[in-house]
């Protein structure tokens, strides 16, 4: 009886032991974790946004210590088969849930290496076209030229084609103009040239031009480039735009408005004929 004493009293005394190690481990593992992911977020805050070094950090730091955990379990002699055949088709399942969800992260974060845009750009991605207002790890929210927010997955916007005007410092803008009487067309181009000259924001190089394109049913169709610096852009091409017109008119140089005719009849339930006649109605483009 007294070795049986002795036998249990062994046991108990490896069992604590056993406990205590796998204890060990668990606060060792997360000492660890704790020292790599200090160590990972002082290193990714300095390179990334904090909207992907965040998420990141967590993953690294809560993955050694599932790591851990499991470790010091199989240090116990629990038998993780069980767990694991569970774990494995758990992991199968949550891995066709999750597969957007990592494919938009790592979409972010090659997003964020590439920059093809940053907050407060104008873009257009796809069908969609306004100001970007925020980008996370996961999506893009751009905000339309309606006021209507948009959430675009970062999968969709890294395989998408993206257009960003303001990653040049200049941009151009083109408009054409016909004028009516062909005589006109050496005195026109020079007025316009003269225009887009002394204007403060179109640039001298690239150099503006103006040049006959087309002759057209109605008249000569000019065509006019100019470039100015992207973020006046449009107020450049508005004010440019109203000064050739006023400079034009001011010369008496006419400018064709181009009229498209469009003929209305009359239908009754016998057919197509024009009981009434047919009626035409002119409308400017």
């Amino acid at each position: 009886m007294e070795s049986n004493v002795t036998s249990s009293l062994r046991e108990a005394s490896i069992q604590v032991g056993v406990v205590m190690q796998a204890f060990m481990i668990i606060v060792l593992v997360i000492v660890v974790a704790v020292v790599i992911r200090k160590a990972i977020e002082k290193r990714l805050m300095k390179t990334l946004p904090p909207q992907i070094a965040v998420p990141m950090v967590k993953l690294t730091y809560y993955t050694i210590i599932t790591l851990g955990v499991i470790a010091a379990l199989s240090n116990l002699g629990i038998n993780l088969s069980a767990l694991l055949v569970a774990g494995g088709v758990a992991g199968i399942v949550l891995g066709f849930a999750s597969q957007a969800v990592f494919s938009n992260l790592l979409s972010g974060l090659f997003l964020y290496i590439d920059r093809p845009f940053t907050v407060g750009d104008a873009i257009i991605i796809g069908n969609i076209s306004g100001i970007v207002e925020n980008i996370t790890v996961f999506s893009t929210r751009v905000r339309q030229w309606d006021g209507v927010v948009a959430r675009i997955p970062n999968e969709q916007v890294f395989r998408s084609v993206i257009q960003n005007p303001y990653a040049s410092p200049i941009r151009r803008f083109e408009h054409r103009i016909t004028i009516t009487h062909i005589g006109d067309l050496d005195r026109a181009i020079a007025v316009i040239e003269d225009v887009l000259k002394n204007d403060q924001f179109v640039l001298v190089y690239p150099q503006p031009s103006v040049y006959a394109d087309s002759i057209v049913e109605n008249g000569v169709v000019l065509h006019i480039r100019a470039w100015a610096p992207t973020q006046y852009w449009f107020s450049t091409k508005n004010r440019v735009l109203k000064e050739i017109r006023r400079r034009l008119e001011e010369e008496g140089i006419e400018v064709s408005v181009n009229l498209h005719m469009v003929w209305l009849r009359d239908y009754d339930r016998g057919g197509d004929h024009p009981p009434g006649g047919s009626h035409s109605v002119a409308g400017s483009s």
